[in-house]
Formats: C-alpha cells, structure tokens, sequence
C-alpha cells in the first residue's frame, strides 16, 4: 500500500504535514525547497522522484507528470499500459529515468 499524503495541508513547513513526525522512519525521500533541513527521521536524496518502499515522494512542480505516470503505473500494476497513455498525451522521454528506488 502506497501512503499518500493530504496535499491540503502542505506548509513551507514539514512539520505541518508530519514529515518530521516518524513518517520516513529512516526512509529515503526528496523534496522540493529547503524543506529537508526540518527533517529529522529520513534520508535526503537530491533526486527528482524517490520510491522507497511504500513511500513514493517528488522534488517538486517540475517533474509533477513523471511523478504521476509513475503513481498510475503502480497504482495500476501496468507499465505498458501508462507508456501507452504518456505517447497519447505526446509525452517526450521516459518518465522511469527520473524514478530513484531504493
């Protein structure tokens, strides 16, 4: 099962939505900004998309439809079938380069 978090209580602080509230429990993720450094319980990664485990995190705006193409893939369990949807949206590239798992 994938944890997702309620986008409604992003702050500019990860405390707000309990990053540093053993969330990550010593877990790889990134995240876009400065946020890392209110992190307590998690590793880094200066990486564009980190799937550790259950927990699936992004860098940020910039690489929002990788991240998604990559969350239906597994969401999914069909690969073939969200590679079919990126060509039709005329998705240039492969989404799976920028995915980290760890």
């Amino acid at each position: 099962m994938i944890k997702m978090c309620d986008t409604s209580r992003f702050h500019p602080h990860a405390h707000a939505w309990g990053i540093s509230r053993q969330l990550l429990k010593g877990r790889h993720y990134t995240c876009s900004s400065n946020l890392e450094s209110s992190v307590d319980d998690g590793i880094f990664e200066d990486l564009s998309i980190v799937h550790d485990q259950n927990l699936v995190t992004s860098k940020g705006l910039g690489v929002s439809l990788e991240y998604a193409l990559y969350i239906s893939a597994l969401l999914l369990n069909d690969l073939k079938i969200v590679q079919e949807q990126a060509l039709h949206i005329y998705y240039q590239g492969n989404f799976l380069e920028k995915v980290t798992q760890f």
